[in-house]
């Protein structure tokens, strides 16, 4: 990723020389950076006794360009990180091997389950298989449509 870095220098521009913004976000993953403290929610100005985690930053100094989400892709598109390309016959077959193995699991944790559970096992099992099914074609429908 490619760090943005900060510098004490201020300057002023005609917003005719402004080309694009950016989105630019603390290296959170690098960092590990967590939630151990939180502050009160604010409901129309009230304080309440609601609670949210707060993040709390190593290094708040470690800022990544964000080009995910890039606005203004014409320029910032050269600073994108290319994904690796996938060998589709590879992740099809190491798909349906976990798959396989998945299953095979399932089936022997089944047996071992006396029949009135193993009947709410199976119903349950078939709506997670519908649910899997469903996210891989809105996936590849999804997938599909990029270039």
């Amino acid at each position: 990723m490619h760090t943005v870095l900060s510098v004490n220098l201020a300057d002023i521009f005609n917003i005719q020389d402004i080309l694009c913004t950016v989105n630019a976000q603390h290296n959170c993953s690098e960092h590990r950076c967590g939630t151990a403290n939180t502050r009160n929610v604010y409901q129309e100005r009230e304080k309440t006794d609601q609670t949210r985690p707060v993040v709390s930053h190593i290094m708040p100094q470690d800022v990544v360009l964000n080009t995910a989400q890039m606005r203004d892709a014409v320029y910032v598109q050269k600073f994108r990180q290319r994904s690796a390309t996938l060998d589709g016959e590879r992740l099809i077959t190491e798909s349906a091997a976990r798959e396989v193995v998945t299953q095979k699991a399932l089936r022997k944790a089944s047996e071992s389950i006396p029949a009135p559970k193993a009947a709410a096992l199976a119903s349950s099992r078939q709506a997670a298989q519908l649910r899997r099914v469903t996210v891989l074609q809105e996936g590849s429908g999804a997938s599909g449509s990029h270039t």
